[in-house]
């Protein structure tokens, strides 16, 4: 459990992903900044869209802008969360 409070934390490092978005890219398997960081923007927000119409989690689902920002913003930052560790600043 503390391991998923550290990664939704982490993912609240991007601009824009907040407690639903984040709730929202948990639930499509988008866990880690590493993983948002591998996904293509197009198809994510695609995604993202159709499990929130299903699900009607947000008003909104985030733009495709949005998603972008998020990707390319990812692909910036240092990895912090790799699968079940946490880097430390000896890392």
């Amino acid at each position: 459990m503390l391991l998923q409070l550290v990664r939704r934390a982490d993912l609240a490092r991007i601009r824009g992903i907040g407690t639903v978005f984040g709730l929202m890219l948990e639930e499509v398997g988008v866990l880690e900044i590493e993983q948002l960081a591998e996904r293509e923007a197009h198809d994510l927000h695609a995604t993202l869209r159709d499990y929130n119409v299903r699900e009607r989690l947000a008003r909104r689902s985030p733009t495709l802008e949005e998603v972008e920002d998020w990707v390319a913003t990812a692909r910036l930052l240092p990895i912090l969360i790799t699968g079940d560790s946490v880097a430390t600043a000896a890392d």
